[in-house]
């Protein structure tokens, strides 16, 4: 099966090429391929995203229903402790 393709510079008539799917495929995968291949081969990446811990994650630890009883100020040791670099507070501890 042949997939049409249409390319033609701005301003002129298209030209109907036609590509067939064995092409397609060995097109893509080289091109993914070459993607790949583009990263450093030091064998450690660089995480993409970077994640938080959100205060209310551990709520049953704050309101004193889970051992061991967590404070506010204690929450961001807690949080380095699990190797998060990054915490939400939720307001809803501070008015208690």
């Amino acid at each position: 099966m042949d997939i049409p393709l249409f390319c033609a510079p701005i301003g002129s008539e298209p030209v109907d090429m036609k590509l067939s799917r064995r092409d397609f495929l060995a097109t893509s995968c080289a091109g993914a391929l070459s993607l790949s291949c583009t990263t450093p081969s030091t064998g450690v990446r660089k995480p993409l995203f970077k994640i938080s811990l959100a205060q209310w994650s551990l709520n049953h630890r704050f309101f004193k229903r889970e051992e061991p009883h967590l404070d506010n100020l204690d929450f961001a040791k807690v949080a380095r402790g699990f190797g998060i670099e990054a915490i939400e507070y939720v307001n809803q501890f501070f008015f208690r």
